[in-house]
C-alpha cells in the first residue's frame, strides 16, 4: 500500500502540549542475566498446591536466556539490537521496559535510568519508557482515532484537560501521517498502518526512552524505511533515547543507527559499539571474512562449511573475544561513571506527573470503549438480534397457543425448558466469544498502569447489563404471548424477571469460563461440555434422585436446574388456576380428572400434583430458595472470574512471593492493584 508524503516533517515537542516536556534520559544495564522457569510451571489456570509444587520442582531446571549483557543507550541516538532468531532480543526489550514475562526471572543485574538503579514497577510507572511490542493487540472494532483517544484519557498526565488530550491525539496522528485512515476501524488498516498505530500509542505519552521491537517486520522496503526515518527523527529532532530491534536490515537502515548491540546463541553479548568499531572488531580481532554488519551476523549464525558444534564454538569465541575487548572495558567504565552521577529526581518527578487516574475515570472510559466497540461488533449486535428473533419466533410458532394443543401440561414444561436453554446458552456464548481477547488486552493495559483490574472488571459487568436485560425481555415476551401460557400481567412480569436473572447468571458463568483462556476457541471448547452436563442435570430429561451421588452434586451448581425448577414452580404455583384447569381438560395427569366436573382443586393440591408428575425433585415451596441460589451463583461466578483475571495479571508476583525467589531489584514485578 502506497503512503503519501502530505506531512513532510515531524511535529516538534514545542508544538505539542508543554505539560510533559521531554527529559533527556540515558538507559543503561549491566551484567544482566535472565533465565526461564520450566514451561510446565506456568500453570496459571490452577492455584492448587500441586501446581505450586510442580513449579518449585521444575524451577531448578531453568534455562538461561540472557547472560551477562551490558549496554548503554544515550539521548539522540538509535541503538540497534541485532542477532538471529531466538538469541533473546525481545527478552532483553521486555526486561528493560519492566514487562518481563511471568515465566522469567532475573537472578542478577540491574537497569539504570541516568545512573540510578530501577525496579520493573518504577520503569513502568515513571512514564519515561515507551514500549512498542512486536505483537500489539487491538480491539478491532475501534477506529484508529478512538483507540488513541482512549489511550490519551487514561495514560496522559492528570493535569491535562480532556480537550488537551484530544489535541495531543490529533498531533500524534499528524506526526505519523495517519490522517487519512483515522476514522477507519482497526480491522480495516493495512500492516504498515497498524505498525504506525502501535508507534502512535507509544509516542502519545512523549516518553524520554523509546523501545521498539521489530518495527519493520512484515513490511515492504518502502514502508520499512519510512518507519525507520520516523524513528530516527524522533531520536534526533526530539532528543529521544531509542532502542530498536531490527531483523534483516538494509544498508540504508544501518545508516540510521548509531550503536550496534549484537547477541549470539545462548544470550551472550558479542558486540557493543559504533558501526565502524564493529567492522574493525569482527575483521581484525575475530578474523571473520570481510562483510557488512548483516553479513557478520549471518557468518555467526551459520558459518560456511561448519557443523552445528563448530557454529556454537565460533559464536562462543566471538563472545569471549568481546568480553575482553577495549569496547567492553570502555562500556563498563562509562556505566560506572554514570552511577557516580545518578539520582532519582527524574523518576520521582515524572511519577508525580503520571498519577494513576481515579477509579471513577477508569470505569468511565472503559465503559466508553466497550460501548463504542460493541456497536460495531456483530457478535453482540446483529448476530445476537438475528439469532434471538429467528429462534424465538420459531419456538413461538412451535408452541403457539398451547391451551389448544391437547397436551398443555407437557408442552408448558417444554416451553419452560426451551426458554432456559435458549437464555443460558445464548447469554454464555456472547461472553465466551468476546471476553477472552478482551481480557488479554485488559491485562496488558493493566501492566501499563492504565487502570486497575477491579475497574476493568466492574466496567465489564456494568457494560453487559443492558444486553442481559434486553435479550431475555425480547425472548421471553415473544414466547410467552405466542404460547398463551397464562395471559395475566402479574405472571408475565414474574416470568420476565426470572428470565433476566437467569440471563445474568449465565453470563457470569461465561465470564468465569472466559477468565481462564486467552483464546475464544479455548474458552468455548472447555465450556461446552460443562454447559451440556448442566443441561442434562436440569431435571427436564431425567429424574435426578436416581443418578450417582457424585453427579447429583453438580445439579446444585447448575444454572439450568435452578432456572427450570423456578419456571416450573412459577407456572404451576402462581399461574391462573382456572386457565390451567381449562387447558388441562384432556390431560390424564390428574387423578380421576374426568370424574371431577367442577375441577374444584385447591391451588396447593393442584401445584403439588403437577410438580410431582413433572419431577420428584421439584418442590413448590422452594421458589424463593431457587431465586436466591441463582443470585448467589451470579455473585460467586463473578467473584471467581475477577480473582482468576486478577491472578493472571499478578501471577509473577504470586510466584515470587510463594517460592521466595532470590531476585534482584528487577523482579519487583507488579503490585496488587
Amino acid at each position: 500500500m502506497s503512503e503519501t508524503n502530505e506531512h513532510s516533517r515531524l511535529i516538534l515537542p514545542s508544538e505539542l502540549s508543554s505539560s510533559t516536556s521531554t527529559t533527556e534520559v540515558t538507559l543503561s544495564w549491566s551484567n544482566l542475566y535472565v533465565e526461564t522457569r520450566d514451561s510446565g510451571s506456568s500453570c496459571w489456570s490452577s492455584i492448587s498446591s500441586s501446581c505450586f509444587r510442580r513449579h518449585k520442582k521444575k524451577q531448578e531446571k531453568s534455562r538461561i536466556i540472557l547472560q551477562d549483557v551490558t549496554g548503554n543507550a544515550r539521548t539522540g541516538q538509535i541503538l540497534a539490537i541485532m542477532g538471529t532468531s531466538g538469541v533473546g532480543k525481545t527478552t532483553l526489550m521486555n526486561a528493560l521496559s519492566g514487562h518481563l514475562g511471568d515465566n522469567l526471572v532475573v537472578p542478577s543485574g540491574n537497569v539504570y535510568l541516568n545512573g540510578f538503579p530501577t525496579t520493573d514497577t518504577e520503569r513502568r510507572k515513571s512514564g519515561h519508557i515507551g514500549y512498542a511490542e512486536q505483537q500489539e493487540f487491538f480491539i478491532d472494532t475501534m477506529s484508529l482515532e478512538e483507540h488513541l483517544i482512549f489511550q490519551a484519557m487514561l495514560r496522559l498526565p492528570s493535569e491535562l484537560t480532556d480537550d488537551e488530550r484530544r489535541s495531543r491525539v490529533k498531533n500524534t496522528i499528524a506526526q505519523l501521517h495517519l490522517n487519512k485512515c483515522m476514522k477507519n476501524t482497526i480491522n480495516q488498516l493495512s500492516g504498515g498502518e497498524k505498525k504506525r498505530l502501535a508507534l502512535a500509542s507509544v509516542f502519545l505519552t512523549e516518553p524520554s526512552v523509546l523501545l521498539i521491537d521489530e518495527p519493520t517486520s512484515g513490511l515492504d522496503s518502502y514502508l520499512a524505511m519510512h518507519i525507520m526515518r520516523t524513528i530516527h527523527s524522533m531520536a534526533f529532532e526530539q532528543r529521544k533515547t531509542v532502542i530498536v530491534v531490527i531483523h534483516q536490515p538494509t544498508s540504508s537502515m544501518f545508516d540510521l543507527c548509531d550503536i550496534i548491540f549484537l547477541l549470539v546463541k545462548g544470550g551472550r553479548q558479542a558486540f557493543y559499539g559504533t558501526k565502524d568499531e564493529a567492522l574493525e572488531f569482527f575483521i581484525k580481532q575475530c578474523h571473520l571474512s570481510p562483510s557488512s554488519i548483516d553479513g557478520f551476523i549471518e557468518q555467526l549464525a551459520a558459518p560456511p562449511n561448519r557443523n552445528v558444534d563448530e557454529d556454537t564454538n565460533i559464536q562462543t569465541q566471538v563472545a569471549d573475544q568481546y568480553a575482553s575487548s577495549e569496547q567492553a572495558v570502555a562500556l563498563k567504565e562509562t556505566i560506572e561513571h554514570q552511577l557516580t552521577l545518578g539520582n532519582n529526581t527524574i523518576l520521582t518527578d515524572r511519577m508525580k506527573l503520571f498519577k494513576n487516574p481515579t477509579f471513577g475515570r477508569q470505569v468511565k472510559w472503559l465503559l466508553w470503549r466497550s460501548f463504542v466497540s460493541d456497536t460495531r461488533n456483530s457478535v453482540r449486535t446483529t448476530f445476537v438480534l438475528f439469532r434471538t428473533v429467528v429462534l424465538t419466533c420459531i419456538f413461538g410458532i412451535v408452541y403457539f397457543q398451547l391451551c389448544r394443543s391437547g397436551h398443555f401440561m407437557q408442552n408448558v414444561n417444554a416451553v419452560s425448558f426451551t426458554v432456559v436453554a435458549l437464555t443460558v446458552n445464548a447469554s454464555a456464548y456472547v461472553i465466551l466469544s468476546t471476553m477472552p481477547i478482551n481480557n488479554k488486552i485488559g491485562i496488558r493495559e493493566n501492566h501499563r498502569g492504565m487502570f486497575s483490574i477491579l475497574a476493568y472488571y466492574v466496567s465489564v459487568v456494568v457494560h453487559d447489563f443492558p444486553m442481559l436485560i434486553t435479550f431475555p425481555l425480547l425472548v421471553n415476551t415473544i414466547i410467552y404471548w405466542m404460547s398463551g401460557m397464562d395471559n395475566t400481567w402479574s405472571h408475565y412480569l414474574s416470568f420476565i424477571a426470572v428470565g433476566i436473572l437467569v440471563s445474568n447468571t449465565a453470563s457470569a458463568y461465561g465470564q468465569f469460563f472466559a477468565s481462564f483462556s486467552s483464546t475464544i476457541e479455548g474458552a468455548i471448547s472447555a465450556s461446552v461440555p460443562i454447559l451440556q452436563t448442566f443441561t442434562i442435570l436440569s431435571g427436564f430429561f431425567l429424574s435426578l434422585t436416581h443418578i450417582p451421588t457424585a453427579l447429583r452434586v453438580l445439579q446444585y451448581i447448575s444454572p439450568h436446574y435452578y432456572a427450570y425448577t423456578t419456571f416450573m414452580i412459577l407456572e404451576w404455583k402462581t399461574g391462573s388456576i382456572t386457565h390451567q384447569l381449562n387447558c388441562s381438560r384432556s390431560e390424564n395427569y390428574l387423578e380421576s380428572i374426568n370424574q371431577v366436573s367442577s375441577y374444584n382443586y385447591s391451588r396447593a393440591e393442584f401445584c403439588s400434583r403437577i410438580l410431582r408428575h413433572s419431577g420428584d425433585n421439584i418442590d413448590g415451596r422452594y421458589l424463593a430458595f431457587n431465586i436466591l441460589m441463582l443470585a448467589l451463583l451470579f455473585v460467586t461466578c463473578h467473584i471467581l472470574a475477577f480473582l482468576v483475571i486478577f491472578y493472571r495479571a499478578n501471577r509473577r508476583y504470586v510466584f515470587d512471593f510463594l517460592f521466595k525467589s532470590k531476585t534482584s531489584l528487577m523482579t519487583d514485578y507488579k503490585p496488587f492493584t
